[in-house]
């Protein structure tokens, strides 16, 4: 859910709109401020997230991000850097490498690769489909975690809706398997808002321990310029075992 650039690949891949022209905005910047809740009285989380993306070409998109977070009295601030290849009309991969200089509860180490293949386009009610898979290895203190996500993304009404849909799959610290699942809705009822909510029931890890939640999002886009854009959106994540967590983020992004 956090792997914003992967999810404009993903779109861009239904609508048919790979290969960006010359004409359009090569630089793209994502600024989000997170506040969480937490119950039994447990002090809030803060996080900030700053990210930048690159259009090198038609085919390659370079980027980087900084996640600066304040959790239990400790900070942590997490970097990394994504590269997004298309390797076809309709496929995509991508690459990143993270860490975390003297990690309390972010990943020391991080490392990703995924992709995106459309299945097929149409003029129908059903507009295009979207196969995805995400892999992740990621180090912490307590250990390492390893999480394969393969999805499906499937867009109706011509691209003004869409439905998400990832099988979630952790070798959790202590080399568990656990699966969930991700669901997610998208609409837009007009050109310049986006309204989505979303489901899930997997585990989770923070601070390097794995644990089983069911959470729930929903939020809304809005496009004020066509290079600015703006979210806000309201999570609850309910933990099996230790505190409950309730997030607000707002979110800026500008193209440039």
């Amino acid at each position: 859910m956090r792997s914003l650039l992967f999810g404009m690949v993903a779109t861009i891949l239904s609508t048919g709109t790979v290969g960006a022209s010359a004409e359009e905005p090569r630089w793209r910047f994502d600024a989000e401020a997170a506040y969480s809740d937490l119950t039994h009285g447990l002090e809030p989380w803060r996080e900030g997230t700053f990210r930048a993306a690159y259009r090198v070409d038609e085919e390659v998109t370079a980027g980087a991000a900084v996640e600066a977070a304040s959790r239990f009295g400790k900070f942590d601030t997490y970097l990394e850097a994504r590269a997004d290849f298309r390797v076809a009309g309709d496929a995509w991969l991508y690459g990143l490498f993270g860490g975390t200089p003297d990690a309390d509860f972010r990943p020391r180490l991080a490392f990703g690769a995924g992709g995106a293949q459309r299945l097929f386009k149409d003029d129908g009610f059903v507009a295009a489909a979207v196969a995805t898979l995400d892999l992740r290895y990621a180090d912490y203190l307590a250990g390492d975690v390893e999480t394969v996500n393969p999805g499906v993304e499937i867009y109706l009404f011509h691209g003004h809706a869409w439905f998400t849909a990832r099988h979630i799959n952790i070798w959790d610290e202590t080399g568990t398997h656990r699966t969930g699942y991700f669901v997610r809705a998208d609409m837009q009822p007009v050109e310049s808002l986006t309204l989505f909510a979303g489901y899930a029931d997997a585990p989770d890890t923070s601070e390097g321990v794995t644990v089983d939640t069911t959470s729930w999002f929903a939020g809304a886009t809005v496009e004020v310029e066509t290079d600015t854009i703006v979210r806000l959106s309201l999570a609850q994540e309910l933990r099996d075992t230790g505190y409950d967590r309730t997030t607000v983020t707002l979110s800026l992004t500008l193209k440039r």
